[in-house]
């Protein structure tokens, strides 16, 4: 049996990485972590969660072959699903199954799919209420079962959740939130370092501002990317900006609107912003071409605003998180 622990985060960290309350939890949606490296497993997941993850994203629950750990309580709205205010958002539990590759992969399922039979048996929910990140937005998640990682693909998946899997304890152990401290601010070091998030950083670099090469989307590389689409607003439109990585009320009242057949670097920092929050432009080019106006397209369908491939102010404040 697995007992669930939980590591709440505080409500600090509730108020600035998910929508609150008011989860329906009418499905459970299944995440994998991207990130093989050792020591990437649950705890250091939860632990990243409890110290305020630097990417836009939060979870309910990570899962090892060791633990499962629950970081925010179900009814809460995480920011999971890359569909903004959608219901993947706000109507899933979300579960991050790690591969760390010092970990047994195959015992992680198993106990991902004992977690979601207790979920199930919770919340009243069917096998058909079980999903993919992938089934929320254009994401290729969970990757390695949908490649069928080590003969597991996600249908054998479903199959465990179903009718095998051990049976997750009722009760809970929780770790009250005042012990929590990390053992260091590199208990893990990626979540997932990304070849097109490190193309975008070497892109930042040669513009002129000094970005870390880590593939990870964090704050500075959004820092980053404002600082160029600044530069070039003032460059090309004389906006009489100030470069400094943060989006006011003066940058955005300068913002252009993007729309297809449009060239250059403000289409290349729209590029970025895309793939960061999750919609796939396909190349890095600055070229607004089908693949840019399609992940546009779907992104604002994910925030349920105007669905016209057309980066107006709206648009803009979205993919700025605004």
């Amino acid at each position: 049996m697995v007992a669930i622990k939980k590591q709440l985060v505080s409500q600090s960290v509730i108020n600035q990485r998910s929508y609150g309350k008011g989860n329906k939890k009418t499905s459970v949606t299944v995440h994998q972590t991207g990130n093989t490296n050792k020591g990437a497993n649950a705890q250091a997941h939860a632990n990243l969660q409890s110290r305020l993850n630097s990417r836009q994203a939060s979870w309910h629950y990570q899962v090892d072959d060791k633990d499962i750990i629950q970081s925010f309580d179900d009814d809460v709205m995480c920011w999971h699903a890359t569909d903004g205010r959608g219901p993947g958002n706000r109507t899933s539990i979300s579960i991050e199954l790690c591969i760390n590759s010092d970990a047994d992969y195959k015992k992680t399922l198993e106990n991902g799919a004992a977690l979601i039979k207790y979920l199930m048996e919770k919340y009243n929910l069917s096998i058909k209420d079980v999903k993919q990140h992938a089934d929320w937005a254009n994401k290729n998640c969970p990757a390695q079962l949908r490649a069928a990682k080590d003969g597991v693909s996600w249908s054998n998946f479903l199959k465990i959740v179903a009718g095998k899997g051990e049976q997750v304890k009722g009760e809970v152990k929780k770790v009250p939130e005042q012990t929590y401290k990390p053992k260091s601010s590199t208990t893990i070091t990626k979540q997932t370092d990304d070849a097109y998030v490190r193309t975008i950083q070497e892109w930042i670099n040669n513009y002129g501002f000094k970005n870390k090469i880590d593939g990870l989307p964090g704050p500075q590389t959004l820092g980053g990317l404002i600082r160029v689409l600044q530069s070039e607003l003032n460059r090309q439109f004389n906006a009489g900006l100030t470069v400094d990585g943060i989006i006011g009320p003066k940058t955005r009242s300068k913002l252009v609107t993007v729309r297809n057949g449009a060239r250059g670097n403000i289409t290349r920092v729209l590029q970025a912003l895309l793939y960061i929050k999750g919609f796939n432009p396909g190349p890095f080019d600055g070229i607004y071409g089908s693949g840019t106006e399609k992940a546009v397209r779907e992104f604002q369908r994910s925030q349920q605003i105007t669905v016209d491939g057309i980066v107006g102010p709206q648009t803009w404040g979205r993919l700025f998180g605004q």
